[in-house]
């Protein structure tokens, strides 16, 4: 079957489909409407579906052979971020937005779930639909990858639409693509004290600024040069009065990484740091270290084949290779013990402006959608040959 020409074909559904969802908004582990919405549309192309985790939902398309099985995952939640783009089909709920592109996602699968339900003939195995909530969360897949209505997938595929890239072009190259992506809260405690007399206290400021050095020796000391790491303090609290050494500093930041390796070692040179600092300033401290996303790493194989789909539907030119950076996407929670991929569709304007993901403007062109069901599509067809 041509792909790209059914791909087109159902261009107005996709559309439909992303600005129904834009419109409708909803954040992390509230997905209800949504859900609902997304049901409607299994339920009209008969695929069946279980619920998971409340708001989520997997749907399973059986071909003429059970093997190899295919999980093709969306997220479906929202940002806290007020939309300021001007559209016709803007959110109606206030102070919510799909300011990443998630609407386009799910349009995406439910058109790559019609096209292939329309030809289930040609489909040699079993397509699992995923549909993730709580991405914006860094919590949804952690808890989804456990279910056993995923246990059984053999290979994973996720797509992000990406405004930093053009229309048309798409990367799906092997390695690391996104880095882990952790949160750290600390508390030093010290003892309060009059500001004019500070050797009657432990005061806790000046063990907070010199965390706020010491913990950057962990990526230039003791990571390798080669090796991208991130360890930022974001926020900073301590005291409210001129004169008043207060009680205790509060430090909250985010780590990143793109090796398993350095993600295992991080926190444990984080407590190290701050168990010694605090004795040098004679306070103590509660620390919290959360893990939310692994990296995000390309199976080479899976890439293989991921290219082989960008050329057998938009050609040679339309793949690129596209930097990895430290956001994050907890899709990488699927792959932690399957092989899979994430491809980034260019969604970007090429007349128009272009805006951030998570900015109040962000806006994908909706051709950019097109190209993302195509690549779905035969990325299935793909591997259905692949792994037989």
């Amino acid at each position: 079957m041509n792909v790209m020409n059914l791909a087109k074909e159902n261009k107005n559904y996709t559309i439909g489909l992303r600005r129904h969802f834009h419109q409708y908004p909803e954040t992390g582990w509230e997905e209800f409407e949504t859900q609902k919405r997304i049901k409607q549309e299994l339920d009209t192309l008969n695929i069946p579906y279980v619920e998971v985790l409340g708001t989520g939902l997997v749907a399973t398309l059986r071909g003429k052979k059970d093997h190899p099985i295919i999980g093709l995952r969306t997220d479906i939640d929202a940002l806290p971020v007020i939309e300021d783009t001007g559209l016709p089909f803007a959110s109606k709920y206030e102070g919510k937005s799909h300011a990443c592109g998630h609407d386009g996602h799910m349009a995406m699968l439910l058109t790559t779930a019609k096209i292939l339900s329309e030809n289930k003939d040609k489909l040699n195995c079993t397509v699992k639909f995923i549909f993730q909530p709580a991405e914006e969360l860094a919590a949804g897949a952690k808890e989804f990858a456990k279910q056993p209505e995923v246990q059984d997938i053999d290979n994973f595929m996720a797509i992000h639409i990406w405004s930093p890239i053009p229309v048309g072009k798409i990367s799906v190259q092997a390695g690391p693509r996104m880095s882990s992506c952790d949160m750290f809260y600390l508390t030093i405690k010290g003892e309060s004290g009059h500001g004019a007399f500070p050797d009657t206290a432990i005061d806790p400021i000046p063990c907070a600024a010199a965390l706020v050095s010491n913990l950057q020796t962990i990526v230039s000391r003791e990571i390798a040069p080669t090796e991208p790491a991130v360890v930022s303090v974001c926020s900073l609290n301590a005291g409210n009065k001129f004169n008043v050494i207060p009680g205790e500093a509060k430090l909250s930041g985010t780590t990143r990484s793109f090796s398993p390796e350095v993600h295992a070692m991080i926190p444990e040179a984080m407590e190290r740091i701050i168990s010694n600092t605090c004795n040098a300033f004679r306070t103590t401290y509660d620390f919290e270290y959360v893990r939310g996303t692994l990296p995000v790493i390309n199976e080479v194989n899976s890439s293989r084949r991921a290219e082989a789909a960008v050329r057998n539907t938009l050609g040679e030119d339309a793949l690129i290779d596209y930097p990895k950076f430290t956001g994050a996407e907890d899709f990488s929670y699927f792959m932690q013990n399957k092989p899979g991929y994430l491809a980034f569709v260019g969604g970007g304007k090429i007349d128009g402006p272009v805006y951030p993901h998570h900015h109040e403007k962000f806006d994908i062109d909706e051709q950019g959608l097109v190209n993302g069901v195509a690549l779905f599509v035969q990325y299935v067809l793909e591997t259905q040959d692949d792994l037989k």
